[in-house]
This record gives C-alpha cells, structure tokens and sequence, in this order.
C-alpha cells in the first residue's frame, strides 16, 4: 500500500502564501497596486485575499494604506526556532544512542494515522537498519507505532502494560529486525514522539534492548530537562 499521496493545492491559498511571500525580500509597507502586480493578480483578488490575511494578522495596513508582514508571522517564526532547538536537542542524544549501541537511532513522530521518521543517526557498519526520514509508515508494526499509538489514547494490545512500563521491545515484526522505543514527553503532557534504537535481531537480542531502555529512557531526561530550561 502506498501511504503517500499527491497533494492537491487550493488556489486562494496559493495565492495567500504568494502574497506572503512577496514580503521576503522587502521590508518596507507595499501598496495594493504593488502587490497586485508582484503577483500578477487583479488589484480585486489582491484585495479579497489580503482581507483574510488582515483578520488573522498575517498582514497589517498602515495609517498610509500600504501593509506590512503582521505578528501571526512572528508567532510562526518563534514556533520553528523552538522547534529547530529540540530537533538539535533530540539530534544529539540520537547520535550519542549510535555511539554506545552501535545501532540505529531514530525518533519518530504521529501525524494522523501514521508515523513518520523526522530524524536519525546511523552508524558506521555495513549490516545495518538504513531508514529514509519523511516517509509514512504504519503505527500498527514496531516499537515506534505502538509507542506513539498507546500514548496518544489509541486502543492497542497491551497498551496499558506500555504505558506502566514507559517502553516496548519489538522482534522480526519488521522480518530481521529488533527495536526498543520510548516515549518523548514534555513537562506539560505533550507528547512529541517515539524514540528508538533498532537493528538486526541476530545482533540486538532481548537482554540488550532491555539494557539500551535504560540509555533511551536518559537521553529523553536529558532532552526534557533542556526544552524546560
């Protein structure tokens, strides 16, 4: 089954994000006549659309008539910073999971349905599971989709038992391949994602994924601790 699928866009929000993005290089107000013609719109859908981005805030107008980028940009903008820190955060302690197993690290977040690899650390071995980050897979196989499906409130085998455990060992449910995964929770009860170590299951048997929960379970501490800081 292929999880992807075409994304279809919407044309006025098209437009929308066109208009925004006028805005990149020039930090000075723009009249409606401006923009109509950076984007190679009529001045009237220029206008409509400028509306809507006015009663969220994206844009603002001026005591002159001219707009400007409005503070939900800003708002954004601080969002992605606090998220490029806790990937750098997440990042770190994944590579220092690679160092010590000499495994795979990954951490894996729940969009919808699915889950998906947003971030990795491979070691240096011929014999290795190699993951593609981005990509959708199922939460129903691994230790990852089950973690992420027993902490989002979904109704799963043994889903109590993960959760008074804080973690879940997997074998060949992927064929050839172990993992263990814990969850990322922040202080507040969000839940950010899985983390996981995983590799052949010749190599990563029962009594070393139980020895690496214990790895797993301080490095999400240690990223925890830094969010809060």
């Amino acid at each position: 089954m292929n999880l992807r699928k075409n994304i279809v866009g919407v044309e006025s929000v098209d437009k929308a994000l066109i208009i925004l993005s006028c805005f990149k290089k020039i930090n000075y107000p723009v009249s409606l006549t401006e923009i109509s013609k950076l984007t190679s719109n009529h001045k009237s859908t220029t206008l409509r659309i400028i509306k809507s981005l006015e009663k969220h805030n994206y844009i603002t107008k001026d005591v002159n008539g001219k707009y400007r980028i409005g503070h939900s940009i800003n708002q954004i903008k601080d969002n992605y910073s606090d998220q490029l820190i806790w990937h750098d955060l997440i990042h770190k302690q994944l590579e220092h999971l690679t160092k010590i197993s000499n495994e795979t690290a990954l951490f894996f977040i729940k969009q919808k349905n699915l889950r998906i690899c947003i971030l990795k650390s491979e070691p240096n071995t011929p014999v290795r599971h190699s993951i593609e980050t981005g990509i959708p897979k199922s939460l129903s196989v691994g230790s990852s989709g089950k973690v992420l499906s027993a902490y989002s409130g979904i109704d799963i085998k043994n889903k109590d038992k993960i959760i008074k455990n804080g973690y879940l060992i997997t074998f060949n449910e992927v064929p050839l391949l172990a993992s263990v995964s814990v969850p990322l929770i922040k202080k507040d009860g969000e839940l950010l994602g899985a983390m996981t170590l995983t590799g052949p299951s010749t190599r990563l048997s029962k009594k070393r994924c139980l020895y690496y929960v214990g790895a797993l379970k301080s490095a999400v501490v240690k990223v925890r601790s830094e969010l809060s800081n």
